[in-house]
């Protein structure tokens, strides 16, 4: 018979093993960061809120700034329909920091043909448009309407009331259908020479 050799066991470090199912204990900065999360995000709603909706840059005040006269009234009327408006569906235009002002200018555009519309937003509550018009050479009346024509008869916009006391008056009371802005009605040298009879 063999003689029986002696185990020789081996000390191996001891495994500690998980119980799957127990949630490991959150560390201390975890907290931190959700928790630092979690109020920059209140923050970021709170500044949303009060900068869209709430009177702060609610537009209490409108400017008009022109080298020539055009009937203000007008454009304010353009202005405060597109305050009516909405932008994405949600933010209405009466607060300063949504207010389109490339839309603003494509309204003034098609009520007057003008070299150059700008728009400055004067925090809080101002709108300021500036107008760079084209130079009115004479009025064109029909049917009792006054429009603004620059010097290639082209019609400028409906003119301002006073306008036809200060400038040369061409009347077309047969005109069938009353004049679009931009049209051209006269020819610059029918209109030279109409300003020399007068």
């Amino acid at each position: 018979m063999h003689a029986r050799r002696p185990h020789h066991f081996v000390n191996s470090p001891s495994l500690r093993l998980r119980n799957p199912f127990h949630a490991a204990a959150p560390r201390p900065w975890s907290r931190i960061l959700a928790l630092g999360a979690g109020l920059t995000g209140a923050l970021i709603a709170g500044v949303f809120l009060w900068a869209f909706f709430t009177p702060f840059f609610a537009i209490k005040r409108i400017t008009i700034e022109s080298s020539l006269i055009l009937p203000h009234g007008t454009i304010t009327e353009a202005v405060a329909a597109q305050l009516s408006q909405r932008r994405f569906g949600l933010i209405s235009q009466r607060n300063l920091l949504v207010f389109s002002s490339p839309d603003i200018v494509r309204r003034i555009s098609a009520l007057f043909v003008v070299e150059q519309v700008a728009v400055k937003k004067i925090r809080p509550h101002t709108i300021h448009i500036i107008i760079k018009e084209r130079p009115r050479k004479a009025i064109w009346s029909s049917r009792g309407n006054f429009y603004m024509l620059d010097a290639q008869g082209v019609v400028l916009g409906v003119a301002p009331e006073n306008a036809q006391e200060e400038d040369l008056v061409i009347y077309a009371e047969g005109s069938d259908e009353p004049p679009q802005t931009g049209d051209q009605v006269v020819t610059p040298n029918l209109l030279q020479f109409i300003a020399t009879l007068a």
